[in-house]
């Protein structure tokens, strides 16, 4: 008994990589979605709340580089959507649902440089004049082979007013639930408790 829990550890340990991972509880899954007009694709998002909010500056990066699947990300009259309010979404409605975008406002004050899109990623440096006090949404990803590894690595640092304190809120890869692994769970557990 004792082996085999040590033995299912030890490949979940493997399949997360010997990077340290930090995931704070209060950056949250929001919602998970077959996307829409995208078989094969699903549309993951997250958003920051609880005691991680009055935050006034921030660097968020998705990184892609070593995933065997892709991101979907919609590039209308060869513009990038990076924020949600681009402008670009009105064209097209339904685009929105099927692009991996910041689900915030471009912010007034972006590291110059430090934001964009590729292939393989999106990243942005940003800060705000006043500090975030309510829930904040943070991303939409749209994924191809979402449980496919090594998985996207997602990385959010959080600084607060006055510069003293940056907090890596997330830095992790991006494991996102379906029905169908909770059901594969969900019959490991079963047979684990009938083994017993």
């Amino acid at each position: 008994m004792l082996k085999t829990t040590a033995a299912a550890l030890a490949v979940v340990c493997c399949l997360t990589s010997a990077q340290a991972v930090i995931m704070h509880p209060d950056v949250d899954l929001g919602s998970v979605e077959d996307t829409p007009n995208l078989p094969g694709y699903t549309t993951a998002t997250y958003y920051i709340t609880g005691e991680l909010l009055g935050f006034n500056a921030a660097t968020i990066i998705l990184d892609g580089t070593n995933y065997p699947g892709e991101f979907n990300q919609v590039e209308m009259f060869g513009q990038k959507g990076l924020f949600a309010d681009d402008g670009l979404f009105a064209f097209v409605p339904t685009a929105a649902a099927e692009d991996t975008y910041f689900l915030f406002d471009r912010p007034a004050l972006l590291v110059d440089g430090s934001f964009g899109e590729s292939a393989t990623g999106i990243e942005a440096s940003f800060a705000y004049a006043d500090p975030v006090t309510t829930d904040f949404d943070v991303i939409q990803i749209v994924l191809s082979d979402i449980n496919t590894f090594p998985a996207p690595w997602m990385t959010i640092e959080l600084a607060y007013p006055g510069g003293t304190e940056i907090i890596t809120a997330f830095d992790a890869p991006l494991w996102v639930p379906t029905p169908a692994s909770g059901a594969l769970l969900g019959v490991a557990g079963l047979a684990f408790l009938r083994r017993r």
